[in-house]
């Protein structure tokens, strides 16, 4: 029995299709895991590194890289119903008036 070649080449680019899906799905890891404690104990290291060199300096960081200036002109409030944090606005859904019943001011 002579297997039908139209049914072969289906199946062998069907695989061929299958592996490469395979070998696209396999994610690497970028960089290790440090534990909390690992890392304090690097810090710790490098900070005795720096001393001995005499290079070390309160004013320095020792694994932080340097911040990007931000463009603050460019920011804008993402959420237009925030609120503002420099002045405090007292807002109620009634009047301020005088209560005859109660003798005094107060919101209706």
């Amino acid at each position: 029995i002579k297997p039908n070649t139209a049914n072969s080449e289906f199946d062998e680019e069907e695989q061929e299709e299958e592996e490469e899906e395979v070998q696209r799905k396999v994610v690497t890891p970028t960089t290790t895991y440090i534990n909390p404690m690992q890392s304090s104990v690097n810090i710790l290291e490098e900070v005795r590194r720096q001393k001995k060199e005499g290079t070390f300096s309160t004013k320095k960081t020792v694994f932080q890289k340097k911040e990007e200036p931000v463009d603050r002109s460019k920011l804008k409030n993402r959420l237009a119903i925030e609120p503002s944090r420099k002045y405090k606005v007292t807002e109620h859904s009634g009047k301020w008036e005088y209560n005859a019943i109660e003798g005094r001011y107060m919101w209706s």
